[in-house]
């Protein structure tokens, strides 16, 4: 499920002030993401060249909201996030050359927001059952290399002690030779 929400804020940097449109995006199988899309004008928020594009955290979203203007920002990397104000949230955006700040209006992200943890709730993003199919997945895969090398090993020395027949060797499975050999 997609929810967004567009609203309009305030960019400032070294160069000065000026508005803008923000679009928050939250996919609900990307549960702890948000994209936040930024533009100068309506028409530009779905043009790619047009636009800004963050992806931010929804736990470090959620702290912003918390952080009162005289604490450090929630975040410690290249997003942070606090009060502005009662009625404003300043995002600092930061990409390694340039820094940014936006403020966007606090109601309208915290009401997004709650709708984002209607969807997914906040610490159910990724059930047990998720995690467990993950790991299977992961060790599966990890298994099945390792035991594909292990033949291959094996493979090379039927075939170098001459029992593996040279027509098997390029038969496109491994498995199946050496069934066929020990069989």
């Amino acid at each position: 499920m997609l929810k967004s929400v567009t609203v309009s804020g305030i960019a400032a940097s070294t160069t000065g002030k000026s508005k803008i449109l923000a679009r928050l995006d939250y996919d609900a199988g990307l549960p702890l993401e948000i994209m936040l899309t930024i533009a100068e004008k309506t028409d530009e928020l779905n043009d790619p060249l047009r636009t800004v594009q963050w992806v931010i955290g929804r736990d470090l979203l959620f702290e912003g909201l918390g952080r009162p203007s005289f604490r450090s920002p929630a975040g410690d990397g290249d997003v942070k996030i606090k009060l502005a104000s009662t009625t404003s949230l300043e995002i600092l955006l930061h990409n390694g050359v340039n820094a940014g700040r936006i403020f966007l209006p606090v109601f309208k992200v915290a009401a997004f927001l709650d709708e984002t943890f209607e969807i997914v709730p906040r610490g159910e993003e990724y059930s047990l059952d998720d995690i467990d199919r993950e790991i299977n997945i992961l060790l599966g895969r990890q298994l099945w290399n390792a035991m594909s090398m292990w033949l291959g090993r094996q493979a090379g020395r039927l075939y170098l002690s001459g029992l593996l027949r040279p027509s098997l060797r390029h038969s496109g499975s491994l498995l199946m030779s050496l069934a066929l050999i020990m069989g």
